[in-house]
């Protein structure tokens, strides 16, 4: 084998040499939210209070996953999935799109 190595020439290799065999998890290619096109996460946001929003804008402004992951926590059992779709978008670092909803959803339900 010759540097860089590949991937899947890697493993292959491996494979060979210890004599296993790999086995792959099934990839749900359809997350839950885009499972449900008709969801709209802005509408959503607009339905808690708004010092849920607030915090939820603060702790993003922060960039605090922590706070935000807490604050997602005490959404779930309302709106599981709103709160499957912030998690989501948590765990890749796209805080930009949560703000941006946020925003939007805050324009309109200032107290």
């Amino acid at each position: 084998m010759r540097k860089p190595f590949q991937d899947t020439e890697l493993l292959e290799k491996i494979a060979d040499y210890l004599n296993v065999q790999y086995r792959y998890a099934e990839l749900d290619e359809k997350p839950l939210i885009q499972a449900n096109a008709a969801f709209n996460a802005v509408a959503t946001l607009r339905t808690l209070p708004f010092d849920q929003l607030s915090q939820l804008h603060q702790a993003t402004l922060e960039l605090d996953n922590a706070q935000l992951t807490q604050l997602v926590a005490q959404i779930a059992p309302d709106q599981p999935i709103l709160a499957k779709l912030l998690m989501e978008k948590i765990e890749n670092f796209e805080l930009q799109q949560i703000f941006d909803w946020l925003q939007a959803a805050m324009q309109d339900n200032e107290p």
